[in-house]
This record gives C-alpha cells, structure tokens and sequence, in this order.
C-alpha cells in the first residue's frame, strides 16, 4: 500500500495527488493513527506531519488533501507543470490536476461539492492555462472553444472532447498520409518508364572556390555542384528577353537567381508526369509605384533575397521578399508583439456593449530603414536590383519593431484605454458615443505621430465587429460566418504542407 501511495522522486505534488486518487485513495477509510503509520508518503515534512490530523475517520485521499492544504494555505504555492504539454494524453492529465487544485482549495468540508477530479467544472480560468501550454499545433483550435461561467462541461466531458479531437485529427493525418504515399508511388513508377528526353534548357553549376564565398549572400543555401537552371522571359513591354537563374531542387516553384554563375553545359531531363515548373510573374506597375513613392530604390549590393509576392484578399497584389535565410543569422530582439490569446481573453473580460476599430494603413512603409541598413534587404526584379527604403514585410523584426512604434506613439499622446496588435487597434465602451470618441482621440493620436489612417480601415462604433479575424458581440467572441463556410468547402488536406495550412500553423 505504501509503495503505491507513496510520492517519486521528482514527482510534483499535485501529480501524485491525482496519481494516488486514481490508485484508489477515495476507497480506503483509515483512522489517523492507521494514517500515520503508512510512512512518508509525501517525502515533505510538511505535508506528512498534517496527515492524519481533523477527523477520526476519513478516506486517505480526503486526508491527503486537507495535509496538502495546511502545507500550502495558497493555491499559487503549489507548482503543477511548469512546462508545456506536447501530448494530448499529457494535456488531459494537466487539466486533471489543475482539477485537483480546485479540490483541494474548494470548501473540502462541503459534502455537496465534488471531490473527484473528474466531476469538477472545466472553469475559463482551467481552459486557458491548458491552452496557453498547448502546442501550436492545436492550440489556435482550442482557443476558439469558449463557454460562459456556471455552465462550462466537467473535466472528464472535455477530456473525452479532447480524445475525439486528437483522433479525429490523427485519422485525416494517416488518411492524407495514406493517399500521399500512393500517389508517390504512382509517380515512382510512371518516372521509371519515362524516357530520358534532350531539352534545350542550360544548367549551371554554382562556382564556389572556398567555404568563405558560401557565407550568407540573402539567398537559399549555396552548395558545391548544384544545379541551376536559365530561364529566359520576355516580360510584357520589352523586346529582348531576360536571363535568369533558377534553382532546379527546390520544388514546384522556381526561386530566380541574379545571373552570378558561369559554365554552361546541356543535360538530359527525364520527363516528368504530373508537375510543372511555374514563375511567379508580379506586374510591374507595383514596382514603379513603390519606387515612386520611395518605399523602394535601386542598389548594387552583395546580397539578395528572392521575390514572394502576396495576393491580398481584395485581389490586389503586396510585394514580398522571401527573407528566411537574411531571418536565420538575424539576432533576437528581446522585445515581442502581445499573444493574441492573451488579447483575446483580455478584450472578453471587458464584456463591452460597443466596439470600434482602427488599421493602420502600410504601417510598415511609415518606418525608414537606416541607410546602412539597407544592402542586406536587397532583391532583383527583371534584372535590376532594389532594395527597401522603409521597413519590409517578411524580415523576422519588423512586427516587432511596428508594433513598438505604434505602442509607443500611443502612450505619448495618453491614448485612452485600447488593445493593440501590431497595426490594428481596438476600442470599446457601454454606448456608440463613448466608443466614437475614443476613436477619435486614437485617430488623432496617430495623425499625429505620421500614421495614415484610410476611412476604409476604420470600423464602428458597433455592437457586432470583427478584430484579428474574430467576430466580437456582448463581450463574447466567436468564429466569422464566412470563416466557417470557407473552411467547411475546403477540401481535405492530402499533404503535411496542405495540413499545416488548414490548422494555420
């Protein structure tokens, strides 16, 4: 009996609480001194000197308690996973002890109130602890599960919610997975018959003569012997075509290349069944507006970075640079852009009648980068080099940067009380007045400081609005209509990269 009651080495005290109760501890009545005689249990001082004090007779697991309580008279004493949670199973069992916590600091002589941890209510305050140590790869979609107080399921109704979900999840993984893997080898064996055929496309051997020339030059990785590409395009408006390198071992989509490597030679291509390369063509009008605006400007630096233009939802296209590889050796900032979790319980907790909000319009093009800054953000687009004048989309640091800008330019002009999330603000009050002023004054705030605010990005006073993709009324927040349709007409995903993009990670 000892040896099952008793407490690891290492082991947190509400973990072998909960491991004790589901050993039985509720089913053994034993008096103080029968209590006492079973040893150090909990390996504290504290805690088996309390076991076997207050009632003659009472189940060990209502006396390990009442010992655990006395040890720690406050519930923020006790440690219960201090990391995150990587498993499902090890997420059930968090949220389990965190029902423990509530037993034991709940009114334990009150016969009435539950003491199995499985019959206490999941509150919100227990719902988002376990959501902010879940892994991201579920932890958007949890979020989104809400309930009101008093009325929020058991702990052993929202494990069994969590089961269905992990296998709900893992059935369309192995599924996806399943029919990936058939249709590789599908795609194995219509190769293996395919005839090698003489293209007229030129390959081009990177010349990389020592490990210094390979450092970093804002590109994808640069090895010995690997394969390029040219490719020649006429764009629309000019006669001669342009010559560009592009990788070959990247995938589907072609990553160009400033045209740096020399030695060319033919070579045979097997034909391939069911793939075709593709080139992302970005009109040119959006690289003469920003040019003309000063946002961007030709350059002649070592570094470059390749085009990954963005299509917005109004149709228009956002000129993006894919800067991973300039993001890899960039160093850390210490300072973040707030969680969004975090904001989302915040604004619920004001349980506002009315809302308004406020989208900075091209915030990042409102910050100029230093001049000496500059070289390492460079890009090519039909053959001349550009780089950034203003703070660009893609590179690790400019949320963060934005986002401290903006936050700050606020709290100088002694904005009245918000949220903040990078570009895009939000206000609240009791009635469209009170929400219309506070715009107002945030509005000004930000002319203030240089922002341009489009009328079009300014949403309210309303009692129904959506801020950061999520629909907010009475204080409560729930997933946007046409969010849900889109998702349920998507079809299912077949791929990792196709999961990925469903759950948004």
């Amino acid at each position: 009996m000892q040896k099952d009651f008793s407490r690891r080495p290492g082991e947190h005290v509400v973990s072998w609480l909960l491991r004790c109760w589901d050993s039985g501890a509720s089913s053994l009545e034993l008096e103080g001194k029968e209590a006492k005689q079973l040893g150090s249990l909990s390996r504290e001082g504290g805690i088996d000197k309390a076991i076997g004090k207050g009632a003659p007779f009472l189940s060990l697991w209502r006396q390990l308690l009442s010992a655990t309580k006395e040890r720690y008279p406050f519930k923020e004493d006790v440690i219960c996973h201090p990391g995150k949670w990587t498993t499902m199973e090890r997420g059930i069992q968090y949220l389990r002890e965190l029902s423990v916590l509530e037993v034991i600091y709940g009114d334990l002589s009150n016969e009435r109130l539950p003491k199995d941890p499985d019959d206490i209510q999941c509150t919100r305050p227990m719902w988002r602890k376990l959501v902010r140590n879940a892994p991201s790869l579920c932890a958007n979609s949890l979020a989104i599960l809400n309930w009101k107080d008093g009325e929020g399921p058991t702990v052993h109704e929202v494990a069994n919610e969590l089961q269905e979900y992990e296998e709900s999840l893992s059935s369309s993984l192995v599924s996806a997975v399943e029919k990936l893997s058939r249709k590789v080898q599908q795609l194995k064996e219509d190769m293996s018959y395919s005839p090698p055929v003489w293209t007229s496309i030129s390959a081009i051997r990177s010349q990389c003569s020592s490990a210094q020339e390979r450092g970093y030059r804002g590109q994808v990785e640069e090895r010995d012997n690997r394969v390029y590409w040219t490719v020649c395009i006429r764009w629309p408006g000019t006669s001669d075509p342009q010559e560009y390198k592009a990788l070959v071992d990247t995938g589907p989509q072609c990553t160009l290349m400033p045209s740096s490597y020399i030695g060319a030679e033919p070579i045979c291509i097997c034909g391939v069944t069911g793939g075709s390369q593709q080139l992302t063509v970005l009109e040119a009008k959006l690289i003469r507006r920003l040019e003309s605006q000063g946002v961007i400007s030709m350059t002649r630096s070592p570094f470059n970075s390749p085009i990954w233009p963005v299509q917005k939802s109004n149709g228009e296209w956002r000129l993006t640079v894919d800067y991973r590889g300039l993001n890899e050796v960039t160093l850390p900032l210490s300072a973040a852009v707030p969680d969004m979790l975090e904001l989302q319980y915040e604004l619920e907790s004001k349980a506002a009648k009315w809302y308004a909000t406020i989208d900075i319009a091209n915030a990042f093009f409102s910050i100029p980068l230093a001049a000496e800054c500059r070289p390492q953000f460079a890009f090519t687009w039909r053959g001349i080099q550009y780089t950034w004048n203003r703070l660009p989309q893609g590179w690790k640091h400019s949320p963060t940067i934005c986002h401290g800008l903006i936050q700050t330019a606020l709290e100088q002009g002694e904005a009245p009380e918000h949220l903040q999330y990078i570009d895009d603000i939000i206000v609240w009050g009791n009635t469209a007045e009170e929400v219309s002023e506070k715009g107002k004054e945030i509005f000004q705030i930000l002319l203030k400081a240089g922002s341009a605010i489009k009328q079009s990005k300014v949403k309210g006073p309303a009692q129904e609005i959506q801020f950061l993709g999520i629909k907010w009324q009475d204080g409560c927040h729930q997933i946007p209509m046409d969010v849900i349709n889109k998702i349920t007409a998507m079809p299912p995903p077949t791929s990792k990269k196709e999961t990925q993009a469903f759950l948004g990670v």
